[in-house]
C-alpha cells in the first residue's frame, strides 16, 4: 500500500486514537514509523495534531523524533517518526532473570528519566509514561514514545493546535 510518499510495510501498534505502521519513505529511502488517525473527526483530530506538534518540539535524543506531519490528499492527518527497531521496556524487563541483568538495565531507565526531565524543562508533561512507552533499541538507545496524552503547561485549557498547511 502506498500513502503519499510512503510505502506501508506492515503494522507496528494500535492505540485508542490511531495506528502506527512501519513504512518506507520513498523520497529519502529510509524506514519510518507512520502514525495515522483511526477516525479523523471531532476532538480526536485536535488531539492528534497536538501530539504531532508537541512531539516535534521536543528535540532530545531520548524522545522519538518527528520527521514530517501533514495531511494526505484525502484530508486525513498523519505524521512520520523515526522507526526504532527495538522492544518496549516492559518486555525487556520481563526477560531479565538475574540481579546482574536487572542492574545492567538501570542506565536505560536513567536515560528515559533524562528525556522526561527535558520535556518537563520545556513545560511538557507526558501523562502516559509507562514501560510500554519506552523503547529499548537494538543499539542500546532509549526512546520515550507515545506523546498522545501530553500536556503543554503553557497552552490554554481549550487551545487546539493545528498543523499548518504546507506552502508549495
Amino acid at each position: 500500500t502506498v500513502l503519499g510518499d510512503f510505502e506501508v510495510v506492515g503494522p507496528l501498534a494500535r492505540g485508542g486514537m490511531g495506528k502506527i505502521v512501519a513504512a518506507e519513505d520513498r523520497r529519502l529511502g529510509r524506514p519510518v514509523a507512520l502514525k495515522v488517525l483511526l477516525e479523523p473527526a471531532g476532538d480526536a483530530l485536535g488531539r492528534f495534531e497536538r501530539e504531532a506538534l508537541i512531539t516535534a518540539r521536543l528535540q532530545h535524543p531520548g524522545i522519538i523524533p518527528v520527521y514530517e506531519a501533514g495531511r494526505w490528499p484525502s484530508g486525513e492527518p498523519f505524521f512520520s517518526m523515526k522507526h526504532v527497531a527495538g522492544r518496549p521496556l516492559d518486555k525487556v524487563i520481563g526477560e531479565l532473570c538475574t540481579l546482574e541483568d536487572r542492574l545492567a538495565i538501570l542506565p536505560r531507565i536513567a536515560a528515559a528519566a533524562d528525556a522526561i526531565a527535558y520535556a518537563h524543562s520545556q513545560r511538557i508533561v507526558h501523562r502516559d509514561l509507562k514501560p510500554g512507552n519506552v523503547l529499548i533499541g537494538e543499539f542500546g538507545e532509549t526512546v520515550v514514545i507515545d506523546w498522545g496524552l501530553a500536556k503543554d503547561l503553557d497552552a490554554g485549557e481549550d487551545s487546539v493546535e493545528r498543523i499548518p498547511e504546507r506552502k508549495t
